[in-house]
């Protein structure tokens, strides 16, 4: 299958999507999964890995066709590269139960990347991978992430509020984190517990 634009533009969505609101990065899957099942033969689900200020959320959504049947292909091709964005990081991975359904949609994802001429990206090494991310025995439809990724951001807020420099608030908050000898998260639920606390305390 062509790389359509629809598919292009909803990757583009997911890529630069605000990942804070969960109900709408559900949605925005939900439109991506619909083009996948139509396009590819036995599609059986995908594993989707976003960037955001350096934290990772990792999106996997199984199709019923994957119930019951082995997982045989499938195809990785980074996120940013394919959806015409900016920025490093985070990649698709689309998953399918008949040997041999995604060699077209490799060859054109890789067309996509390698082509000069065409719309979305310049001329780029190919780092489409088939059949090298198949999925682990036991692995289910979840997200892994999202709830930590809002934690942070809403500490940086806070922090934002108390004078931190946005451009920097992120590394002030994981050098902050990593003396105290604590995760991102940790200390920023530690930040929001206090903060919470302050507001609650009844004023003189």
């Amino acid at each position: 299958m062509e790389l359509s634009t629809r598919m292009s533009d909803q990757l583009s969505l997911l890529a630069l999507g605000t990942v804070h609101d969960g109900s709408g990065l559900v949605g925005d899957l939900a439109a991506l999964t619909s083009t996948l099942t139509e396009a590819v033969s036995g599609y059986a689900g995908l594993r989707l890995t976003l960037l955001h200020a350096d934290r990772r959320v990792r999106l996997t959504a199984l199709s019923p066709v994957a119930e019951g049947r082995d997982i045989v292909t499938s195809l990785r091709m980074p996120l940013p590269t394919v959806a015409g964005t900016t920025g490093e990081g985070g990649d698709l991975v689309v998953w399918s139960a008949v040997p041999g359904a995604l060699v077209d949609l490799s060859a054109d994802v890789g067309h996509v990347l390698s082509d000069p001429a065409d719309r979305l990206v310049p001329s780029t090494p190919s780092l489409v991978e088939l059949d090298s991310d198949l999925p682990t025995r036991g692995t289910r439809s979840g997200v892994q992430g999202l709830d930590e990724l809002a934690t942070i951001s809403r500490a940086t807020g806070v922090l934002i509020a108390l004078g931190q420099d946005p451009r920097t608030v992120h590394d002030v908050l994981d050098a902050r984190a990593a003396a105290e000898g604590l995760t991102a998260e940790a200390w920023s639920e530690r930040l929001l517990r206090g903060a919470r606390a302050e507001s609650t305390e009844p004023r003189a």
